[in-house]
């Protein structure tokens, strides 16, 4: 029989991995679901689960701004093509950490090899996309969630540790500048106000796997 404990672990799990999911799919080719808010109702109830006051904040910001209807379906199309496809927004983690001592390929290396291990193929995108490592967070939360319930401890174990390890070497070192770049080159608030939302969470994922990142 399940523990308690267990519960309350494969439910926030379940609320971690719906986020990633959603957040991704918030950033997607497909812009209808952020026009008419209703990816952002489902990210609603999901952090209501969660219950973050900076999160809670965080997300009346990006409502608000969505709200507003200041721009149209189209625009948003527009938007969403100069950012992501053409690449203006620079959505690629290798385009801002350039810290790392042997270069771009390694790190795209690295990343792939974190997908392989978990039988993920990114479809017709480079590794370091966005969408791409909050879809593989959003994995990696599912099989914790799965694990944990079944009781495979160990698998679970392994999981999380690749969370630590995704969120450290990868998705965690980069947000900041991204969400920088965004707000300078974006011409629509509701992007600049998506990727704050995304770094908040991730910080708050972060902590509770025991890792701190910057906030600012």
């Amino acid at each position: 029989m399940i523990s308690s404990h267990s519960v309350i672990r494969v439910q926030q799990l379940a609320a971690e991995a719906a986020m990633y999911g959603l957040l991704a799919r918030a950033l997607g080719s497909d812009v209808k679901p952020l026009y008419d808010i209703s990816v952002l109702e489902d990210i609603r109830q999901v952090i209501q689960q969660i219950s973050n006051p900076n999160l809670s904040s965080s997300f009346v910001k990006i409502l608000e701004t969505a709200r507003a209807g200041v721009w149209s379906l189209q625009d948003l199309q527009l938007e969403h093509t100069r950012l992501f496809i053409k690449g203006e927004g620079l959505p690629y983690e290798t385009s801002f950490d350039k810290s790392r001592p042997f270069g771009k390929s390694h790190d795209l290396a690295d990343i792939a090899g974190f997908y392989r291990a978990f039988e993920l193929k990114p479809n017709k995108e480079f590794p370091d996309y966005i969408v791409c490592e909050l879809e593989f967070m959003s994995l990696l939360c599912l099989k914790e969630s799965v694990a944990e319930a079944d009781s495979k401890f160990e698998q679970a174990e392994i999981c999380m540790d690749a969370q630590r390890k995704f969120i450290n070497e990868h998705l965690g070192r980069w947000l900041i500048n991204f969400n920088k770049h965004i707000d300078k080159c974006a011409r629509l608030q509701v992007y600049p106000a998506l990727i704050y939302l995304i770094r908040q969470f991730v910080v708050f994922h972060a902590n509770n796997l025991s890792i701190k990142l910057p906030v600012e």
